[in-house]
C-alpha cells in the first residue's frame, strides 16, 4: 500500500469531476448561464500568474453565493413539507413553530449579508486598493473611480437597484433603524421576533391556506425569496464586471424558479362586514396565542 503521491519520479492518474450542485436549480437559465460562465473564468484565470490572487478573491465571493442558494433551497423544501402537514378534514387547523426552520433563515441572513461584504471587500480591497469592508459603504468607495472606470458606476447603479430588496432584513434603514439581521445577530432570536407562526387551514375538501411566519415585519419565506433574487443580481453582476466577462444582467432574469405559496395574512387584513375570520398562531415562553383576524375573501384564491 502506498498513500504518498508526491514521490519523485511517480507517475499517477487523476479524475477531476466538476460537481453539479443542486440548489442551483432554482436560478433561472440567464443568471445559471452567468453562474457556469463566471465559475469557467475564475478557473481560466487561476491558471495565469498574474490573475491568480483575483481568482482566489472571486472564488471566495462566488462560495458566498453557492452557500446562500444552498441554504434558499433548504427553505424552499422546509415549505413543501410544512404546506404538506396541513389537515385534510374541512375546518381544521394545524399549527407549526419550525425551530428548524427559523435556524436556516436566521444562517441565510447572516451568510447573506457576509456575501454582500465579501462581495465589498473583494472590489474595494483587491481591485482598487481602498480599505472597506463592508458593504453599505461599497458605493461611496467606488463614487472616487466611476469617472475613470465604467466598472465603477455600473456596480453603483447596480447597489442602488438592490438595495429596496435588502434595506431593513440585511441592511440597516437610512433613517438609522437596525435591519432584522442585527438585531438577530446582536440582540435576539428568530423566535424572539416572531409576531405569528406557520397556521395552516383546510377550508374545503382538498383546498388548504397555509400562512407564512412572520418575524418583525417580514413574511419569511416571500423574503427569503426576495433575498434570493437580489443576492444574485449583485454577486452574479460584481463578478461579471470584475472578472472580465463585462456583461450586466438586469435584476428581472434573476428571480428564483421557487415561488413560495405560502400567504402573508396581513396583505389581506379587512375590516369591512363581508371578510372571513382565521385564527393565527403564535407561541409564547409559556405556551402559544391563538389570534383572530378578519380577512378579505380574496385570501381563498390562495388557496392550494
Amino acid at each position: 500500500m502506498s498513500t504518498d503521491f508526491n514521490q519523485k519520479g511517480r507517475k499517477v492518474a487523476y479524475v477531476a469531476k466538476k460537481d453539479d450542485p443542486p440548489y442551483f436549480s432554482l436560478l433561472q437559465p440567464e443568471a445559471l448561464d452567468l453562474a457556469n460562465r463566471i465559475e469557467n473564468k475564475i478557473t481560466a484565470c487561476n491558471q495565469d500568474q498574474n490573475k491568480t490572487f483575483n481568482a482566489s478573491a472571486a472564488l471566495g465571493c462566488y462560495e458566498r453565493f453557492r452557500g446562500c442558494i444552498f441554504l434558499i433551497l433548504r427553505l424552499a423544501q422546509h415549505e413543501e413539507r410544512i404546506r404538506s402537514m396541513a389537515p385534510q378534514s374541512i375546518n381544521k387547523m394545524g399549527a407549526y413553530r419550525g425551530a428548524e426552520v427559523l435556524i436556516d433563515f436566521e444562517s441565510l441572513l447572516f451568510h447573506g449579508r457576509g456575501a454582500l461584504d465579501r462581495v465589498a471587500f473583494f472590489i474595494s480591497k483587491q481591485i482598487y486598493d481602498q480599505d472597506c469592508d463592508k458593504y453599505p459603504k461599497l458605493a461611496n468607495v467606488l463614487g472616487n473611480f466611476i469617472i475613470n472606470d465604467c466598472r465603477a458606476s455600473k456596480f453603483v447603479k447596480i447597489i442602488t437597484n438592490a438595495n429596496p430588496i435588502f434595506e431593513g432584513i440585511l441592511l440597516d434603514l437610512p433613517s438609522g433603524e437596525k435591519s432584522l439581521r442585527s438585531h438577530l445577530i446582536h440582540k435576539s432570536t428568530a423566535s424572539e421576533n416572531a409576531i405569528a407562526q406557520f397556521t395552516l387551514h383546510c377550508i374545503a375538501p382538498q383546498k388548504r391556506i397555509a400562512f407564512d411566519s412572520i418575524l418583525d415585519n417580514y413574511a419569511l419565506f416571500k423574503s427569503s425569496q426576495n433575498l434570493g433574487k437580489g443576492l444574485a443580481f449583485v454577486i452574479l453582476n460584481a463578478l461579471s464586471l470584475y472578472i472580465g466577462i463585462d456583461e450586466v444582467i438586469p435584476l428581472k432574469k434573476f428571480g428564483l424558479k421557487w415561488k413560495s405559496r405560502m400567504v402573508d395574512y396581513r396583505e389581506y387584513l379587512n375590516d369591512s362586514h363581508s371578510t372571513i375570520k382565521f385564527t393565527i398562531f403564535n407561541t409564547t415562553p409559556s405556551g402559544f396565542l391563538l389570534s383572530p383576524v378578519s380577512l378579505s375573501s380574496e385570501i381563498l384564491n390562495k388557496a392550494y
